[in-house]
């Protein structure tokens, strides 16, 4: 029988608690029955990124994420399929 997968986001603040409380998740869950996904594995190349008027750049806005593989890769777990995070 194969269970259809389901997708929980974590979402908060830096510094909020979500790697302590994925840290501990993966302590009370089978490891085949748990994949952890984190956006940060999909920040665009510095090079990409958005500059401030100080030249900074700002990893808080929408568009540091490579929104299209992440979703991609998603798409691709929720078929069953493995994906690898470059």
């Amino acid at each position: 029988m194969t269970l259809k997968p389901y997708i929980v986001g974590i979402a908060g603040g830096s510094a909020s608690g979500k790697t302590s409380f994925l840290r501990d998740l993966k302590k009370l869950i089978a490891p085949e029955w748990l994949t952890v996904v984190s956006q940060d594995n999909y920040y665009l190349p510095k090079e990409q990124q958005q500059r401030d008027e100080n030249g900074e750049i700002n990893f808080d806005l929408p568009t540091s994420i490579d929104r299209k593989q992440f979703h991609d890769d998603l798409v691709e777990l929720m078929a069953n399929r493995s994906v690898v995070i470059k």
